[in-house]
């Protein structure tokens, strides 16, 4: 139980974007420690930026744990992509995280966990810089992941499983089946002196069970035959392999959906305030002159309405009617202050954000500093700027922090 009592309004509740490139690592802090969580945590870009980033979060949680092992309360893996997930080990070692939150598969769909956490390292290898390419390395990631869904069995991993969480298994979720899609809604919160302090709402849109196990009837079918081991060396090695998971995935989810449709969101925002007037009132960006130096701290005041005071994580999850009207139902009166925008900024997912007339004050994207990337779209930002949307690129060399107090 938790003794400390609730102070005043300097008692700052503070939210980081970490600079990890193309991937996601975002941490909050509520009551300056006492309640801590993150959501993603993975990245295409050199794997030491991450384990940097991680290192300063767990230095930074240290200091209301004294000397021990610093507690994370919950962390959220949207979806099974590499730059999503790939920190996810290092975070555990470093950390007490009492619950892990994973999105739903399905039971027993072993070929489906299997292709598709194999095919979220491999099928993406060329975009991995050199330093990650490790064969035994990515290997072992899929160990540590395979366990946790129960598709391998590593000892090293085997007492994380425990933590692990899936949404709709819990007692107080909400699900509901619209068409050919399952959505899931489950809500939780932080208590401070038997009151509701902050709540936490989960979202999850993915496909009917059915269309899971006929997704893992076709993998079985096409791979069935080959071990973890041979398939890496296809995936690797012949780019027939890639193409032909891709179209599996297709044929089931239908073209340009795949996992994203498995995004799980989180929807966060206080409840339970001083009575002093509160608001969001400042927000930080860090940019770094070099890797890790850091070089200059911007800070900006916010002051929009008192109502403003929604974060919405994302992931790479696309939006559609149900969604936005399950988001609007849980914000109720509430604005929302800051966006995570889906997919690193693509133009299909912002697109599908002006669809549900979804609105944030600020709009983070996540994404790789340099040429020659992809994301974000040159269409979703020319659209942000041309229509006065306020915006923060997260790289690599550029971190974002905001605070509720």
């Amino acid at each position: 139980m938790r003794k400390r009592l609730l102070r005043n309004y300097y008692d700052l509740n503070t939210f980081d974007f970490k600079p990890i490139g193309h991937g996601l690592f975002y941490t909050g802090s509520l009551l300056q420690g006492q309640y801590n969580f993150v959501f993603d945590c993975g990245t295409l870009n050199d794997r030491e930026i991450l384990e940097y980033q991680v290192e300063k979060y767990v230095y930074s949680l240290r200091s209301f744990y004294s000397s021990k092992k610093p507690t994370i309360d919950f962390v959220v893996i949207s979806h099974l992509h590499i730059d999503h997930y790939k920190g996810l080990y290092f975070l555990l070692q470093k950390c007490d995280v009492k619950k892990i939150y994973l999105p739903y598969l399905g039971d027993d769909n072993y070929y489906l966990i299997r292709n598709t956490l194999l095919f979220s390292i491999y099928g993406n290898i060329n975009e991995l810089e050199d330093e990650d390419k490790d064969d035994d390395e990515n290997y072992n990631l899929f160990s540590f992941m395979g366990t946790l869904y129960g598709v391998d069995r590593n000892d090293k991993f085997i007492n994380y499983r425990e933590k692990v969480t899936f949404i709709n298994e819990q007692s107080n979720a909400e699900q509901r089946i619209v068409g050919d899609k399952l959505y899931t809604t489950l809500t939780d919160y932080f208590e401070l002196n038997d009151k509701k302090y902050w709540q936490f709402s989960f979202i999850q849109s993915s496909v009917k069970l059915d269309k899971l196990y006929l997704l893992n009837k076709e993998l079985k079918n096409a791979f069935g035959q080959l071990n973890n081991r041979q398939l890496i060396d296809n995936l690797r090695n012949d780019n027939n392999t890639v193409t032909k998971i891709k179209e599996i995935y297709e044929s089931v989810f239908g073209t340009g959906n795949k996992l994203n449709l498995t995004s799980i969101m989180l929807v966060h925002f206080p409840l339970y305030l001083p009575k002093c007037c509160i608001f969001p009132r400042k927000y930080y960006i860090e940019e770094f002159i070099t890797k890790f130096n850091l070089g200059i701290i911007r800070q900006s005041n916010l002051r929009p309405t008192t109502n403003c005071i929604v974060s919405l994580l994302t992931g790479d999850a696309k939006f559609d009617s149900i969604i936005a009207s399950e988001i609007k139902s849980i914000i109720s009166n509430r604005e929302i202050l800051m966006l995570q925008v889906p997919h690193h900024g693509s133009k299909e997912n912002w697109n599908t954000v002006l669809n549900s007339n979804i609105k944030a004050y600020i709009n983070v994207i996540t994404c790789k500093c340099g040429s020659g990337h992809k994301l974000p779209h040159p269409s979703t930002i020319d659209y942000m700027i041309q229509n006065s949307v306020k915006y923060v690129l997260v790289t690599q060399v550029r971190a974002f922090r905001y605070t509720i107090d």
